[in-house]
């Protein structure tokens, strides 16, 4: 940008598409100092419920083709997994078969799973 004008992005809501906004803008912008990204958030539920937020950066990571990293989040989202509804246990344990074991049949069927329950 010119003239030291800063452009200003700001995502309202930290939820799953909130944070994956952010972190996709960050990795995309930072070459860029005329912008800022700016998440914000009412709710406090990545402290409540640290299980989501584990599959969710597991998910990021895997996007950006960290794999490492991305099996190390979701092992631990999977960890705490009795902590989240069933629903939220469906997605960790398809995440997890997907990203961690490599067992792409049996990560299928939680989210057919998944897509039953979100009918009913």
């Amino acid at each position: 940008m010119s003239k030291g004008l800063t452009k200003r992005i700001l995502i309202l809501g930290g939820g799953f598409a909130g944070l994956y906004e952010a972190m996709k803008l960050e990795k995309t912008l930072t070459r860029d100092p005329d912008v800022q990204v700016t998440l914000v958030n009412r709710e406090n539920f990545l402290h409540e419920v640290f299980a989501l937020a584990y599959a969710a950066l597991g998910r990021m990571y895997d996007d950006i083709g960290e794999s490492d990293l991305s099996a190390e989040s979701t092992s631990k989202a999977y960890e705490l997994r009795e902590r989240v509804s069933d629903r939220e246990k469906f997605f960790i344990s398809a995440s997890y078969d997907l990203q961690v074991t490599g067992k792409h049949g049996e990560g299928a069927t939680d989210l057919r799973a998944v897509g039953a329950n979100l009918s009913s």
